[in-house]
């Protein structure tokens, strides 16, 4: 009589009713039916596009950062200490966190110091050997073990720390909180957001605060979204007695300008 592993017990049981008699050769042939569904779900759960794979590792490690950059504007300059931080202030800076966890094939570590931190995605699974790892450290600085340059050259498409000047911290702040959700939201729905309605009235919401067509603090914001991408704009106007003083745009990736 064959081995049966537990999830082939169960596939048996499945399958074939408790209440019915079986041969041995009975026995075994709903064994081996129940490996082959087994088998056809390992399949298909392996079916993953690596590229797809990828750009939600990079994404995942960008709204970390994001998030990361955030807190310390917030605080005088000092990065989080631990994840809680970030999950648990009030608003959140993120609503959902993957240190310590398993997502979409990468395995997350995190790692938090005052004076800066370090997010690593490390391939797991089937591809653990074909795809890289990839790391991001304070300032946005992402690279991968499959780079030419050392792990730690910066990429030009991630938010680095500027000086832009301190009356503008605010609304930078304000876009990057837009930019991190909706890379939170894409992460998670494998698209953006159709509108600001997708973040805010999410449960829970990506964003506590709405933006989108609001006039606060000089600046007026415009967003545009579709499924491929989202272009976040401040405008200087005069609102709240205060009058902007640069254009400010965030894209994909958190790419702000200027």
């Amino acid at each position: 009589m064959k081995f049966v592993s537990t999830l082939s017990a169960i596939f048996f049981l499945i399958f074939f009713p408790v209440d019915q008699s079986y041969s041995e050769d009975k026995f075994d042939q709903a064994i081996d039916r129940a490996d082959q569904v087994l088998n056809e779900i390992n399949r298909d759960l392996q079916k993953v596009d690596p590229g797809k794979q990828l750009a939600v590792a990079k994404t995942s490690l960008t709204t970390l950062s994001t998030a990361a950059e955030v807190f310390a504007q917030d605080h005088s300059g000092r990065y989080p200490l631990n994840a809680n931080d970030l999950t648990d202030a009030t608003p959140p800076y993120l609503t959902t966190m993957n240190c310590d966890k398993t997502v979409y094939g990468f395995t997350y570590s995190c790692y938090f110091e005052e004076k800066g931190y370090k997010f690593v995605a490390t391939p797991a699974g089937a591809n653990q050997n074909s795809l890289p790892i990839f790391l991001i450290t304070t300032g946005g600085v992402l690279s991968s073990s499959h780079d030419d340059a050392p792990m730690g050259e910066p990429d030009p498409s991630l938010p680095v720390t500027s000086s832009h000047p301190p009356q503008d911290q605010y609304v930078i702040k304000n876009l990057r909180e837009l930019s991190a959700a909706s890379e939170m939201y894409a992460t998670n729905n494998g698209k953006y957001p159709s509108s600001w309605k997708d973040l805010a009235y999410a449960k829970p919401p990506y964003i506590d605060q709405i933006f989108c067509g609001q006039r606060i603090s000089g600046y007026a914001y415009e967003c545009q979204f579709s499924p491929e991408k989202y272009i976040f704009t401040a405008i200087p106007v005069e609102a709240g007695g205060e009058i902007g003083t640069t254009t400010y745009t965030i894209t994909v990736g958190g790419v702000l300008t200027p």
